[in-house]
C-alpha cells in the first residue's frame, strides 16, 4: 500500500487534480458543471472504485441521554462506480462500510473477507512489534 501510494504521489496525478480544482475554483459555476458532465460522458473504465477514511470522534458520545454504541459509513456509490469502501473509526473500534452495484460486483463477500485478513496481519504485525519493544531488560511504554 505504501509503495503504490508512493507511486502515485509522483506520478503527477495529485498535481493534476489540484490544477483542474485551481481551474475550476476560477470559473464560473455552470461552465464548471458543463464541463464535468462532458467529461463524464467519455468512455472512463479506470475508476470503479471509491474507498474513504473519516476520523470519528475518539470518545464515546451520547444522543438524547443514550450513549451511541456504534457508527456505520456507508460509502458512496455515484455515477460509474461499481464499488464503495468507507472506513470510519469510532471510540476504540474501526468499522468498515462496503456498497456495491449488485448487477457489477460478483462477490462482495470476498472483498470483506480480504479486508478482514488484511485488518488480522495489521493487528499481528502491531503486537508483534510491541512485544519486541517490551523484551529485555528496559520497557518502552507507550
Amino acid at each position: 500500500m505504501h509503495e503504490r501510494l508512493s507511486q502515485a504521489k509522483t506520478s503527477g496525478q495529485p498535481q493534476a487534480g489540484n490544477l483542474f480544482m485551481s481551474v475550476a475554483n476560477r470559473i464560473p459555476f455552470a461552465m464548471t458543471a458543463r464541463a464535468v458532465g462532458l467529461l463524464m460522458r467519455l468512455p472512463q473504465r479506470g475508476i470503479v472504485t471509491v474507498a474513504t477514511n473519516v476520523p470519528g470522534p475518539r470518545h464515546p458520545l451520547k444522543v438524547l441521554g443514550k450513549r451511541v454504541v456504534a457508527i456505520f459509513p456507508v460509502p458512496p456509490l455515484a455515477m460509474h462506480l461499481r464499488t464503495g469502501v468507507a472506513m470510519l473509526s469510532y471510540a476504540d473500534d474501526l468499522c468498515f462500510g462496503i456498497l456495491t452495484d449488485y448487477d457489477a460486483v460478483g462477490d462482495v463477500d470476498q472483498l470483506a473477507r480480504g479486508i478482514e485478513a488484511a485488518v488480522a496481519r495489521l493487528v499481528a504485525i502491531s503486537k508483534r512489534r510491541k512485544a519486541r519493544r517490551t523484551k529485555g531488560p528496559l520497557s518502552l511504554v507507550v
